[in-house]
Formats: structure tokens, sequence, C-alpha cells
């Protein structure tokens, strides 16, 4: 289900003008998958560096949860972002989420800037 609440952010005057998107993605692994999880997204970090307009992917782990997660991608737009989400490659990652995970969450910002504040549709 898709949640359409809207997020605004002030942008700095140097970041006018800008437009991305972006996959939030929250994880939440099984315990005794935790490390086969970690090892798995490292070794597909390599092949997501090379995806074109992927500006930044982080990963950032729940400071209460040992086994929650949070996968950050930033891409250059929306196009670039929804024919990484048709690749085979996050086919890939969905499929290794499903086998890894006892809960995932997949969300899509699309962000605009107009007069200096980022409008965020989730």
């Amino acid at each position: 289900m898709v949640d359409l609440s809207f997020i605004v952010t002030f942008l700095p005057k140097h970041k006018m003008g800008v437009d991305m998107s972006t996959v939030n993605i929250l994880l939440r692994v099984y315990p005794e998958k935790r490390e086969e999880f970690l090892q798995t997204l490292r070794s597909m970090q390599g092949n997501l560096k090379v995806e074109p307009g992927l500006l930044k992917s982080s990963l950032y782990g729940d400071m209460n949860d040992p086994n929650v997660f949070h996968l950050i991608e930033e891409w250059e737009t929306q196009e670039t972002m929804e024919r990484y989400i048709r690749s085979e490659r996050f086919s890939i990652l969905i499929g290794v989420l499903k086998v890894l995970c006892a809960e995932s969450e997949v969300k899509y910002h699309l962000i605009s800037s107009k007069l200096g504040a980022m409008v965020s549709q989730v």
C-alpha cells in the first residue's frame, strides 16, 4: 500500500532545482540470518556502484535492535530509479530479502524542488 503523505524540507540555495528519487527499505532480518544478510549486501555492493543514475546507497543499523536495518538509495531521476526497480539486480535483492528477512517495507520517494522547498511524495 502506498502512503500519499508529503514531507517538506527546506533546501539550501545551492541545491535549488535538484530533483531526485529515493528507495527506502526497512528490513527486519531473522536473527540467525544476520551475518548472511550483511555478507550478501556487501557482495552486491560492487554491482550496485556501477548502476547508472545511482547517487548514493547507504545501509544503516537500528540502535535499539541489531536485526533492523534501513537501506536507502538516492537516484538522479525517477526514470533511473524505475529502470533499476525493473532490473534483474533489484529482483535479486528482493529475492534475498524474502529469504533473509522476517519483514521488509519498501517506500519510494519522488522528490522535486520548487522555490527552495523539497516536496517528497511517499
